[in-house]
């Protein structure tokens, strides 16, 4: 968004103040103020939170009772908050485990997953949407598996959730999969996008209702 300036009627000054002034707006005019169009979409879209950067067990615990307040305010329904704030959790994690940016926060602090987490509420449904790069090469096994907890109904997701809890970690993952499939079972509804990235990767956004 460019900063227009409105040129009102000026009063008598001196001419060394007046080019000093001139000079200031034309560089305003030519600046871009970021956070007005930002504020804008987020307003619209009845963002909540969002955050874009390291993710960590310090985020979570940090919005626990930010997220659980709002949405027993916004639903008044303490059952919907624990649900907002458990797909929230697992989004979080997801991006913890499987972000292909890391950062090392600190010596002790061990290493993050960069990604992004947006927590609103719209046309009287609360959603989180998450987004993280990921390799190319994972795209088909992933959106196989969205695919497949697509099709299934809440019964044949507690059964699928109770078998992978049982079984071997699939290959290439760094878990059975369950966050994933808890997210799904919680989710009034969700959709996923495959956006191409440079450098091989891909940047894979999950949005979930509830």
């Amino acid at each position: 968004m460019l900063i227009f300036i409105n040129h009102r009627k000026k009063v008598p000054m001196s001419h060394h103040f007046e080019q000093a002034t001139e000079q200031s707006e034309r560089q305003q005019c030519h600046g871009q103020a970021l956070l007005p169009s930002y504020f804008k979409q987020a307003t619209d879209d009845g963002v909540i939170f969002c955050m874009r950067g390291p993710m960590n067990q310090n985020v979570i615990e940090m919005l626990e009772h930010v997220l659980k307040k709002r949405a027993v305010q916004e639903h008044g329904d303490h059952n919907k908050s624990i649900r907002v704030f458990s797909v929230f959790v697992e989004q979080v994690q997801n991006i913890i485990r499987y972000s292909e940016e890391r950062v090392q926060l600190s010596d002790e602090g061990g290493e993050a997953g960069v990604g992004m987490v947006m927590v609103g509420y719209r046309q009287g449904a609360f959603y989180v949407s998450c987004g993280n790069l990921i390799k190319e090469g994972d795209q088909p096994r992933l959106q196989q598996q969205l695919l497949l907890l697509r099709g299934m109904d809440k019964d044949q997701l507690r059964a699928y959730f109770k078998e992978r809890g049982r079984s071997p970690a699939p290959a290439g993952s760094k878990g059975a999969g369950l966050g994933l499939i808890e997210i799904v079972r919680r989710a009034t509804s969700f959709d996923y996008f495959f956006t191409p990235w440079q450098g091989g990767l891909m940047l894979f956004t999950l949005q979930v209702s509830i």
